[in-house]
């Protein structure tokens, strides 16, 4: 086994990029990678379940002619940003990714170049602070369609699919959901029973602390649901009919979910999105939340 020489280097470089690692970053959090893919440095990979190891996202350094949000990291890639004039800029070896400090050459053996730091290795790295890529992907993909503000339902996509999203959680509400904000009128709407308030960690959205947020209650979850990281089906939703809501009226989580290619149903309303739309309204959910607090509220239907 030979350490990569200059030689070979740009087999490598020019069909891709490293791996990361978590230990390569001195810090890791939403707010801190979502810098540094608006300053253009990093992508987010997917690897799919068709891979031999587990799936999930990874972070590489970007390439340049490939989408910073790589949906199957085994397809379309192109040069890392750092390969230029036949070498990778970052001279000093101990500031490159870990998968380029573990980069050798299998030259002699005509495999051309192989990392020691891998897919499997790297997801096993990468499992305590997935959570963290994955909302921040997400985020980044929900940004653009938010933009795009085009949100078409392809009913026989949902009726293959069975409901997953629905049957593991369901839909946030976005402020604009509703045509007033203060407690007198959003208590009357949930004293029927369908809405649940959850606090979105800070951990999750970037942002310096916890906020509260509106969604639609999970079947057997409680008004204040503290434990929403547990998959429980959505309170409207029916396996024979599907969602209670019309197109148009759908919570915007629900209008946003995304479907992809080998990711499934893409969260189209972030966490940090949600909690950015929410945070003018903590007063006002702060005294809902205690209002509620253990009290039992059943479903009494949306009229």
């Amino acid at each position: 086994m030979k350490i990569v020489n200059e030689e070979y280097v740009g087999w490598c470089c020019m069909s891709g990029s490293c791996l990361y690692a978590p230990g390569d970053f001195k810090e890791i959090s939403v707010a801190y990678f979502l810098r540094l893919y608006e300053e253009g440095n990093i992508m987010f990979s997917y690897v799919p379940e068709t891979c031999n190891a587990e799936s999930g996202w990874l972070i590489r350094p970007a390439q340049i002619n490939t989408a910073r949000i790589q949906t199957n990291i085994f397809v379309g890639n192109s040069q890392c940003i750092h390969f230029k004039e036949g070498d990778c800029e970052i001279k000093d070896h101990n500031h490159r990714t870990r998968g380029a400090k573990l980069l050798v050459s299998n030259h002699d053996y005509g495999e051309g170049c192989k990392s020691y730091y891998g897919i499997t290795k790297a997801l096993e790295d990468w499992k305590p602070f997935q959570y963290i890529i994955e909302d921040t992907a997400y985020h980044i993909l929900a940004e653009k369609r938010r933009t795009t503000k085009e949100f078409l339902f392809d009913h026989e996509v949902c009726t293959k699919c069975g409901g997953r999203c629905c049957r593991s959680c369901g839909c946030a509400f976005s402020p604009n959901d509703f045509n007033e904000i203060s407690f007198s009128f959003l208590k009357r709407i949930m004293d029927r029973g369908f809405i649940s308030i959850v606090p979105i960690s800070h951990k999750q959205t970037g942002l310096e602390k916890d906020v509260l947020t509106l969604k639609v209650r999970n079947l057997g979850s409680d008004v204040i649901e503290f434990e929403a990281h547990i998959a429980r089906p959505c309170i409207l939703w029916d396996s024979k009919t599907g969602c209670f809501f019309d197109d148009d009226d759908r919570p915007y989580g629900g209008k946003a979910l995304a479907p992809t290619p080998n990711i499934g149903c893409v969260m189209g309303y972030s966490f940090r999105q949600r909690a950015i739309d929410w945070l003018p309204y903590q007063e006002i959910l702060v005294k809902l939340g205690e209002f509620y607090y253990e009290k039992d509220i059943p479903f009494k239907g949306m009229i």
